[in-house]
């Protein structure tokens, strides 16, 4: 799953689940509840004790109320269901800082980058660390979704990339002689203000735990790239 930002001081949510589901309300409820909230939506009688028995259905067992708009729609199932619908919607609610990427020099009007000149890359260290998200309570049970960093790369307009693995960047420090990064991008053409991008790519892994019931394991990880605009120039060096 791709997320696109284009702004620093963002965030995405609701990495691979549709908009609906972080809307998406949960309860714990028996059958016989479950049926009378029904009866509250459309008007449908409540089945009897026997009724109940007729079809082989205990009214005293454990469902899931779940209500996904204020007006209308209501969803209702077995426990294992909510369950795996309780570990979507703790995933639709981590929330990721956006960072576009920090270079040296900044890409700007005034600190352009520099033709043939390598050019730094790192990610804020603020924003490589983990993220997650707790969901309410279900029967008893919690599930922790965690978003964890764990690749960057980095493409301009060249078509020149640079994955720099799990390594966020090294920040260049203008004070020291001595420094090295391995990651980094060499622009080869000149630029007019917004011409040419450094695009980022992130990749988060996901996974979740459960208090009881419903164990641990990863999930699907996703992507979140971010475009800003870089101003390159050139220096030609004249021979006397």
């Amino acid at each position: 799953m791709q997320l696109t930002a284009t702004q620093a001081g963002e965030s995405v949510t609701g990495p691979g689940a549709p908009s609906w589901l972080s809307k998406c309300s949960w309860n714990d409820m028996t059958k016989r509840e479950v049926d009378a909230r029904y009866r509250e939506h459309t008007g449908i009688k409540a089945r009897t004790d026997s009724e109940y028995a007729d079809i082989g259905i205990d009214p005293d067992e454990d469902w899931v109320f779940v209500v996904c708009r204020q007006d209308a729609d209501v969803l209702a199932a077995a426990p294992i269901v909510g369950l795996d619908w309780l570990i979507a919607r703790t995933r639709a609610s981590v929330d990721i800082p956006v960072q576009i990427g920090d270079s040296a020099p900044a890409g700007t009007t005034d600190v352009p980058w520099i033709t043939q000149l390598d050019t730094w890359l790192w990610i804020d260290d603020t924003v490589w660390q983990p993220r997650s998200a707790t969901s309410p309570s279900l029967f008893g049970t919690t599930v922790t979704v965690t978003a964890t960093p764990v690749q960057v790369e980095f493409e301009d307009d060249d078509g020149h990339s640079v994955d720099c693995g799990d390594n966020t960047g090294t920040p260049f420090d203008p004070d020291r002689p001595d420094q090295t990064t391995d990651c980094y991008l060499t622009p080869e053409h000149s630029s007019r203000t917004g011409d040419r991008t450094l695009t980022s790519r992130i990749t988060w892994d996901v996974a979740y735990t459960c208090n009881q019931y419903c164990g641990s394991g990863p999930l699907p990880s996703f992507v979140v790239e971010n475009t800003r605009p870089v101003v390159t120039n050139e220096y030609l060096v004249v021979e006397s």
